[in-house]
């Protein structure tokens, strides 16, 4: 009957469709999983499903049932093909294996509309059970149709064409040795696709030193290269003020009394409960709030215009440790070539014993940041808050990211040239920019940074722009500096003649 194809085709192109009409579930939510998870998977316009990817959903946003929906639709969509589904501990892995095997054999809809694959009882199926579970009538093949198994598991041999990960870091393994288990376990999965297959992972963060955290910073990739990441925070943009990304209400054909999602204050009390734990399980964000030194939501923001007037720039501080120095006079020469006059200040870094690159930079913009003293454009936020080539990102994570080269030299600004000197009042704000250098002639080379900052006669620092780029030539540096250089120096309302001591002749060398 007519009826029939359109409900099978619907099935097989609409996931959305299947979990609402078909299996009946009625608590998932219109946006964040029929729009936001939706695109993630299956990808906006122009971008194929075939993409390795990675989704971290909070705590309880039924993640893991919306992925079973989606694998039983690949299942029907593709049953000649095999899937492997890993999860951090076996009984986990049994718990997806049954519920996908229950959907299968036991909903109506699904047994009516497709007989000629699934398991009943004119087509039986040989293999259904612990050892994995094969579609009757489907092409010989060794491997399973889906196949459920945990990290400890060794799986060389297996042949599946998309492994899912599901919830693959654990209580269990969150430690050293659980880490390296899943690692190794990773490994093997990548050596086991096909150039058509793919890899889906979906869980919630547990540490900084996670496999979700080697995916993100892309140092571990998936079959096809890089993965595409969702990350999100049980509140919308990570502000509790602007509420839960799942919120508590009755949805679509659900009964009057059954609510499904957080509400505010279920979220407070889940926060108290479980302290430093709430951000990795419920903000996919590790770092506990109470543990950032720097208060990141202390920072003010402006818009393009809204910056004080400013002199031209004082200084451009440039480390020459690490092999800065040729580059610092690569870039002396190409002034003097260009016949621009451009006040560099060399300098070396503050050693003291006992006292870490990061303790230096909490000890000297804590009271900048916490005050609310420093300004920065929206921009220099990212493009959400797992950004990581953001300031933002590098100032609410000291210590824990994996860069540190923009707020490095927000914090050489402060350190070696501003030194609480500030313009007297309706003066100018003070310009000064800094370079935080990088060179080398692999591909792996880390970034370079220049940044410039307007100081105000309240102390007030105003980050107007920042460059971070990789470049290995060092007249490339160069080029990019002056540029810089003359970019904000153009803009700037007045001169410096008035230094305060501030055009230091010699070399900063702190011992």
């Amino acid at each position: 009957m007519v009826y029939k194809q359109v409900f099978r085709h619907l099935i097989l192109t609409d996931l959305w469709f299947l979990i609402r009409v078909v299996l009946g579930w009625h608590w998932f939510d219109e946006h964040l999983h029929g729009k936001i998870l939706m695109r993630h998977w299956f990808g906006n316009r122009g971008e194929k499903e075939e993409r390795d990817k990675l989704t971290l959903i909070p705590r309880g946003h039924i993640k893991t049932m919306m992925q079973q929906a989606r694998l039983v639709q690949y299942i029907l969509r593709f049953p000649n093909r095999a899937v492997l589904v890993a999860s951090g501990t076996e009984d986990l892995a049994k718990d997806v294996g049954r519920a996908i095997s229950t959907i299968l054999k036991d909903n109506k809809i699904l047994q009516e509309l497709f007989p000629d694959i699934l398991p009943n009882s004119d087509n039986p199926a040989k293999f259904w059970g612990a050892k994995g579970y094969s579609l009757p009538n489907r092409k010989p093949r060794t491997d399973p149709t889906l196949y459920c198994c945990s990290t400890k598991t060794n799986i060389i041999g297996r042949h599946p064409d998309l492994i899912v990960w599901d919830d693959i870091v654990v209580d269990r393994n969150n430690n050293p040795a659980g880490r390296k288990e899943v690692l190794n376990f990773v490994n093997q999965c990548k050596a086991l696709l096909p150039p058509h297959g793919w890899i889906e992972a979906l869980g919630t963060r547990y540490s900084d030193a996670d496999i979700y955290n080697d995916i993100i910073e892309k140092k571990v990739l998936g079959n096809r290269g890089y993965f595409d990441c969702l990350i999100m925070s049980c509140y919308k943009n990570d502000d509790p003020n602007q509420g839960p990304i799942f919120p508590s209400k009755v949805r679509w054909n659900a009964p009057p009394d059954c609510v499904s999602g957080f509400s505010i204050d279920l979220l407070e009390r889940k926060r108290m409960d479980m302290g430093a734990f709430f951000n990795a399980q419920y903000r996919n964000d590790p770092v506990p709030e109470e543990e950032q030194i720097l208060d990141w939501r202390n920072i003010q923001t402006y818009k393009k215009g809204e910056e004080p007037p400013f002199s031209k720039c004082f200084n451009v501080a440039i480390e020459i440790e690490g092999g800065g120095k040729p580059i610092y006079e690569v870039i002396k020469e190409y002034a003097e070539e260009m016949s621009i006059d451009i006040p560099l200040l060399p300098i070396k870094r503050r050693r003291q014993v006992g006292v870490s690159k990061h303790d230096r930079i909490i000890s000297g913009l804590e009271a900048i940041v916490n005050n609310g003293r420093l300004f920065l454009q929206d921009w220099m936020f990212g493009e959400d808050i797992h950004d990581t080539d953001s300031l933002v990102y590098e100032i609410r994570r000291i210590g824990a990211a994996k860069h540190d080269d923009i707020v490095d030299c927000l914090n050489n600004i402060q350190e070696y040239l501003v030194k609480d000197l500030y313009p007297a009042k309706g003066q100018p704000a003070d310009m000064y920019m800094s370079v935080d250098l990088a060179y080398s002639e692999k591909k792996t080379s880390d970034y370079t940074v220049i940044m410039a900052v307007a100081v105000d006669s309240d102390g007030q620092y105003w980050v107007l722009d920042y460059d971070r780029f990789k470049i290995k030539s060092p007249r490339g540096i160069a080029e990019r500096v002056i540029r810089f250089y003359n970019k904000w120096n153009a803009v700037a309302v007045g001169d410096n003649a008035d230094f305060r001591g501030k055009n230091f002749a010699a070399t900063y060398n702190f011992s």
